[in-house]
């Protein structure tokens, strides 16, 4: 099953709408969008340090989910490696014409990224071509393309071809568990200042929660957030993917909460402090912009160690 038909509108029409960027800076969830990119940066930045070249003796990067080209700054500003070919694919084809056009500005020595090409596809669709990948990016789109198991098996194929390839995957995903509690403490939905989610199969027992979070596919909810998102469907990725991914790799794996990820000395040693200050300058990280941060994992999954470097 491809991702919805639903997100696929859903984006449609946020890329049509979508503020200009005088606007997003006064916009309620700018917190949660700055918090956002300074975790994409520094996760960015580590994922080209452990990552190889491919066989050609270059990078190339495939950004599943890259929306409008947002974190194109982020590979061309950050990489420790030059990227010689810059994939993205989105569900949405005005999102990636977008993506097209800010590259198409972008270009114009000195270039980290020599080439890039964009496509409309579904994740489970991309040509994830292991051998010559260096890096998957991944980054707050897993949980639109994994509603049931059939999507994470084919998923799963992806990835395991890049990685045992030597490459790595890299992104950020929902914590189910995390979700799930704050499901229960408001009986099926979850709101504060910005974000709102339903879970549309509630009521729930322990025991189904404890299922999705772990072994069971397909629990669908909705998530709204201030001038970025209205009631988009998502699904939940139990640990069962990322357990069968490392069964089948034999990869490493990192997953931590995003607070986790930012407080750890090796992505402040090894993520320059010009570099964060020019792509994620101080943003007004109220309580509500914590909370809905406050959701969210890193994952990191490669061939070698990924712990210090």
């Amino acid at each position: 099953m491809a991702t919805s038909d639903a997100v696929r509108r859903h984006y449609e029409r946020r890329g049509r709408n979508d503020p200009c960027k005088a606007t997003r800076t006064t916009s309620p969830s700018y917190g949660v969008r700055q918090g956002s990119n300074f975790v994409k940066t520094t996760l960015i930045n580590y994922a080209c340090h452990i990552a190889p070249t491919n066989r050609k003796g270059t990078v190339r990067v495939l950004d599943v989910g890259c929306g409008k080209g947002g974190d194109l700054q982020k590979w061309w500003r950050n990489s420790a490696k030059r990227i010689v070919e810059y994939e993205g694919f989105d569900v949405s084809e005005t999102r990636v014409d977008s993506a097209q056009a800010r590259y198409e500005r972008m270009r114009g020595p000195p270039r980290m990224i020599a080439h890039a090409d964009f496509f409309t596809a579904d994740m489970v669709d991309v040509p994830y071509d292991g051998a010559n990948t260096s890096i998957v990016s991944v980054m707050f789109a897993l949980h639109y393309g994994v509603p049931d198991a059939e999507s994470a098996t084919r998923l799963i194929q992806g990835f395991a071809s890049t990685i045992r390839a030597g490459g790595c995957v890299i992104g950020t995903i929902v914590s189910i568990e995390r979700l799930c509690e704050r499901l229960r403490s408001g009986r099926g939905g979850w709101t504060n200042a910005l974000c709102t989610t339903r879970c549309e199969e509630w009521p729930m027992t322990d025991d189904d929660m404890r299922e999705y979070a772990t072994r069971r596919y397909g629990l669908r909810y909705t998530f709204s957030l201030e001038g970025a998102l209205d009631a988009c469907p998502e699904y939940n990725i139990p640990s069962i993917f990322f357990e069968t991914l490392q069964c089948e790799t034999g990869c490493d794996m990192l997953r931590m909460p995003f607070s986790q990820w930012l407080d750890s000395q090796e992505m402040q040693r090894t993520t320059p402090v010009h570099v964060c200050t020019k792509m994620c300058p101080d943003a007004p990280y109220d309580t509500a912009s914590r909370e809905v941060l406050a959701l969210y994992d890193v994952f990191v999954l490669s061939a070698r160690s990924v712990g210090t470097y």
